[in-house]
């Protein structure tokens, strides 16, 4: 008996047919849209032409390892043409879309998206043709060699033939994040048209970002996805990440014809681990304490190990020297790149914390004014002293250190610059020591102030009693100095050749209303028991609300001169080979550049630089939260419930809540400015929505509309000159940057401390 002969593999195989979900026949990319083809999906149809036509057209042209010459201009075997035209006479006369199907293609391993070929708008049995060569081809293309360094990708190609979905709109959907590798968080990018414009990058999209709790709009466009559709997108990518084994996708979709089609659906490959918050040390961390409200990006490597702690260990030794102890190390840590700065001001073993309290009274005793500092309900006692001594002595000497340093800058040789850096970064650090005790001493003023307010003068000064505190700074601002961040690695605004807006809207208008609030307190007021204390607390809130800002405005006159210091150890770096350019020195370490400038080394550091850069850039897109950790229950009292006595209205839902910060409500176009580099997107009249504001945005802030930072309190810069130019400010969001959307129309409370997008 003879054996039946084996049935030899098709040529071309239906979409919704049983065969096409086998990824050696059809490819990975046919294979995978078979399937969701036969789970109901909604698939436009087509057909596939399989791996084995591919081996019978080489072996039909006599091909072994073809280049992409000989496949372009490779012959068809008969049966093949025939089976071509009787499918393409079935989707009748309609554009086609012909893509490539590698066997190794949209795999867990490597998705090769773009490394093979795909054609659009296909029209007739010619173009079908030509459209098949080139896919073909790719499979010999030079392009694919770096994949093939890494897996072995099978010689075998099949291209996957359907019909071409044109609509109002298509995009792409990621279910997991792509950035921060959150799972939580779908991904959706909308476009005009079909899917290819937006992954060439050809167009900007509309995005939103899904949660389980609802979505958020971002880089609006022009508007194409309402909420409703945007629960539809996410929905068909999660079901389709549900019919994969629950394997994070990446889903090309479009809609057509009143439906949502699927277009796509790969694995997300490089997906990152989900970006976890939580700290390497126990206690508990903050971005908005002390430096933090300062540094508004992740930390450089420089700034992280020489510039920062330098500061800090300064400004721990003030502390020694003021209460006979010092704050606890570290007094910060580093998560994903991000500064939190310590909250764990006691000891955390019993023993220590009973060593703790000794010294305290004992200092107490020895040097009572200074302790008095460390109390919020007994600084007034300690804090004029500590006023007199700045203004007097450490102010003066400040800016004699800053204008002695920029004279010997050049000079010094550059071994020496080290000990130059070492020396204004400690007197930095002493200098921000000042800056916590008297312009720290705003914020204990301030509570008062609103505890009074909201018990007797709600009805006499309706607006918040932050009206009491607005127009008092006769600070003309510094721009040479301004910085970003305190990190370094940011020019300073003198450097990046900004100027001050000369339009300012300087105090005159908001000084008379408060005047006349100050005014309608007193009457209100008048002949009680409570006309005095008002009298006091006003005084005392208005006086260090003012010198806040003198204080603030010149912290960062070292600034200039530690840029042009490490710049030109950089340039040394760079003479000597370790480094291309001067500015990679920001993304080297304190030890790096001593070992280097001490041993004259020319072991290069070039590539370690750069791929801090990257990684520090790709951490710059994160989203870190206010706190790492768990914080105390009487420091979360103090830092966070006691914020809520100062809104004049509850947070309605869905809105971003924050601390409100300066009083006034007003409707206008979000902009957000991430740093002053993009200063220039913003104009007049928008709501500035940013990380935080440092003396530096004062021009920025002058002609805005409404301010919203991600870090800052009530006494923080964006709030004082918030305050100044008359304008609403909501601070210490926490994520507004991430969570409102650029380009939108928000209604900002200032008195109520929340940010609402209008629909």
């Amino acid at each position: 008996m003879n054996k039946a002969s084996p049935k030899r593999a098709a040529l071309t195989v239906n979409l919704s047919d049983g065969q096409a979900t086998d990824i050696t026949l059809v490819g990975g990319k046919a294979a995978s849209l078979a399937r969701l083809n036969s789970q109901g999906f909604n698939v436009p149809e087509g057909f596939v032409v399989s791996t084995e036509a591919f081996r019978r057209m080489l072996a039909y042209n006599h091909l072994s390892v073809p280049s992409v010459e000989e496949l372009l201009a490779a012959e068809l075997p008969s049966a093949l043409q025939q089976e071509l035209e009787t499918h393409l006479a079935k989707l009748g006369d309609m554009p086609l879309a012909v893509r490539s199907s590698a066997v190794a293609e949209d795999s867990k391993a490597a998705s090769f998206a773009g490394q093979y070929e795909s054609f659009l708008h296909v029209q007739g049995p010619a173009e079908v043709v030509t459209a098949l060569r080139k896919c073909w081809a790719s499979s010999a293309a030079a392009r694919l060699s770096s994949y093939r360094g890494a897996s072995i990708i099978p010689e075998s190609m099949a291209v996957l033939v359907q019909r071409m979905v044109v609509g109002e709109m298509a995009g792409v959907a990621f279910t997991a994040n792509p950035v921060t590798g959150d799972r939580s968080e779908a991904v959706i990018s909308a476009t005009p048209g079909e899917s290819s414009l937006l992954t060439s990058g050809l167009v900007n999209a509309d995005e939103w970002i899904v949660r389980r709790d609802g979505s958020t709009h971002r880089n609006q466009d022009a508007g194409l996805l309402d909420e409703k559709r945007v629960a539809e997108v996410a929905d068909l990518a999660r079901r389709v990440e549900a019919a994969t084994q629950g394997v994070p996708q990446d889903v090309e979709w479009a809609w057509a014809d009143g439906r949502l089609w699927l277009l796509q659906a790969r694995p997300m490959t490089a997906l990152p681990a989900p970006v976890l918050w939580d700290p390497l040390l126990p206690g508990a961390w903050s971005r908005n304490f002390r430096l933090g409200e300062w540094i508004v990006d992740p930390v450089s490597p420089l700034f992280d190990t020489w510039l920062l702690p330098e500061i800090e260990a300064a400004f721990a030794a003030v502390y020694k020297t003021m209460f006979g102890i010092s704050p606890p190390e570290p007094h910060h840590i580093t998560v994903n790149g991000w500064y939190f700065g310590s909250l764990n001001f006691l000891p955390s073993s019993p023993s220590g914390r009973l060593a703790f309290v000794g010294r305290l009274l004992w200092a107490a005793i020895t040097r009572p004014r200074q302790v008095a500092m460390a109390m919020p309900f007994t600084a007034k006692f300690g804090v004029q002293a500590t006023l007199r001594h700045w203004k007097d002595n450490l102010l003066p000497a400040y800016r004699g250190l800053a204008e002695s340093s920029a004279q010997r800058l050049d000079t010094v040789p550059v071994t020496e610059l080290p000990m130059l850096i070492d020396a204004l970064a400690r007197a930095a650090g002493e200098y921000f020591a000042s800056i916590t005790f008297v312009s720290g001493f705003a914020w204990k003023a301030e509570f008062p102030l609103a505890s009074f307010w909201r018990k007797r003068l709600t009805d006499v000064v309706p607006q918040s009693y932050q009206v009491l505190l607005a127009g008092l700074s006769t600070v003309a601002p510094e721009y040479a100095h301004g910085v970003h961040s305190l990190d370094w690695v940011h020019p300073t605004l003198g450097e990046s050749g900004a100027s001050p807006n000369a339009d300012s809207r300087w105090n005159a208008e908001v000084a008379e209303r408060r005047r006349s609030a100050e005014a309608a307190a007193h009457t209100h007021l008048e002949g009680t028991r409570e006309a005095k204390r008002f009298e006091h607390l006003l005084a005392v809130a208005q006086k260090f609300a003012a010198i806040r800002e003198e204080q603030m405005a010149t912290f960062t006159l070292f600034w200039p001169v530690l840029r042009r210091a490490a710049l030109r150890i950089g340039r040394e770096l760079q003479r000597l080979g370790t480094l291309e350019r001067e500015e990679d020195v920001f993304f080297l370490t304190h030890m790096e550049v001593l070992q280097t400038l001490a041993q004259q080394s020319a072991d290069s550091l070039t590539a370690k630089a750069a791929g801090r850069r990257v990684a520090w850039e790709g951490q710059r897109r994160l989203t870190p939260p206010l706190v790492s950790g768990q914080i105390p229950s009487f420091l979360r009292k103090v830092m966070f419930e006691r914020v809520e006595q100062l809104r004049i209205s509850q947070v309605p839902d869905g809105a971003v809540s924050g601390q409100p910060a300066s009083p006034g409500a007003v409707t206008a176009l979000a902009r957000v400015v991430r740093t002053l580099e993009e200063a220039g997107r913003f104009q007049e009249g928008q709501v500035l929505v940013t990380v935080a504001t440092t003396p530096a945005w004062t021009p920025l802030l002058a002609s805005a509309a409404a301010v919203v930072t991600d870090l800052g309190s009530v006494v923080s810069h964006a709030s004082i000159v918030a305050r100044e130019f008359g304008i609403p400010a909501v601070v210490g969001t926490g994520n507004g940057t991430a969570v409102i959307p650029d380009g939108v129309t928000v209604f900002v409370d200032g008195s109520s401390g929340y940010v609402k997008v209008q629909s």
